[in-house]
């Protein structure tokens, strides 16, 4: 197994593990060539729960070379009402996050100068360098 094949088969096992408990999962292959040129696996929660994360279902892709490229978390209703994004898609280069978009409900937008859509782009590891927002046209 090569470096870049032990990357997301660890993130896989990892991210089930601390996701773990008494849930059940499903997990199923929606693609063999995405937009990466790899897998794309989607992993659904079937009580709706993940932890104490919220999350109820993961979109995992993946490149050629079997690299993990971008993580797609979906979440339930109480982070919803609790933090105001409904999905947050993360992006890597390697094993760096190079970027997060969260995206943001109808309701929470009105609340905050109508922004739907908030991108961090990162030259490190969690220090933005960039920030882009989308906002709601009346």
């Amino acid at each position: 197994m090569n470096i870049k094949s032990f990357i997301i088969i660890t993130y896989i096992s990892v991210s089930s593990f601390l996701y773990s408990g008494a849930e059940a999962k499903t997990t199923k292959q929606l693609s063999i060539n995405n937009e990466y040129g790899g897998k794309t696996i989607e992993i659904t929660y079937a009580d709706g729960e993940n932890s104490d994360h919220g999350v109820i279902k993961e979109v995992l892709y993946g490149d050629k070379n079997e690299v993990l490229r971008e993580i797609d978390n979906y979440y339930n209703k109480d982070v919803i009402s609790k933090r105001g994004y409904y999905r947050v898609n993360e992006y890597y280069e390697g094993d760096k996050n190079i970027a997060k978009e969260k995206y943001y409900t109808a309701q929470y937008a009105v609340k905050n100068s109508g922004i739907t859509r908030v991108i961090s782009h990162f030259k490190k590891m969690e220090n933005v360098t960039k920030l882009n927002c989308s906002r709601m046209i009346d």
